[in-house]
């Protein structure tokens, strides 16, 4: 293979360049060629290894994220729970809240019938005791 075409190559002969001179640029141009064509597939080589381990990496990083995102979502679940018991907790609060108002009310309904029933009764025994106490004059006269 020549480096340069037959046309080119004759011109030179022509002007006094020795054939020699000619193969020698041809040699050194595949020299060139080759060691430019090791060198690229090394940086290939070396390209394709860090491709790789970009991708592992990034592999490394979606099964973190994966790993994370499901945690989350249990995280998440588990709010839902706990907002969920706090509802139902704070229903029965409020339910139990208006039970105890009831029966404190009740309670106190029953304290003040209790105070009336015994003053009812103090006022009966009186009036007996005042009673008997006049009809025990009424005899003694």
């Amino acid at each position: 293979m020549f480096p340069m075409s037959i046309n080119v190559a004759l011109s030179q002969l022509k002007h006094g360049t020795s054939l020699g001179d000619i193969w020698k640029v041809e040699d050194d141009s595949d020299v060139a060629i080759s060691t430019w064509l090791e060198e690229s597939k090394a940086k290939l080589t070396s390209l394709r290894q860090e491709c790789n381990e970009l991708k592992e990496t990034a592999t490394l990083i979606q099964t973190e994220i994966d790993s994370n995102s499901s945690s989350i979502r249990g995280i998440d679940d588990q709010i839902s729970q706990l907002k969920s018991r706090q509802a139902e907790l704070t229903k029965t609060v409020g339910t139990r809240k208006m039970a105890k108002f009831n029966v404190l009310a009740n309670q106190k309904k029953v304290a003040e019938a209790i105070t009336r029933t015994e003053d009812v009764i103090l006022l009966r025994k009186a009036r007996k005791s005042q009673k008997g106490a006049e009809e025990g004059k009424c005899s003694h006269t």
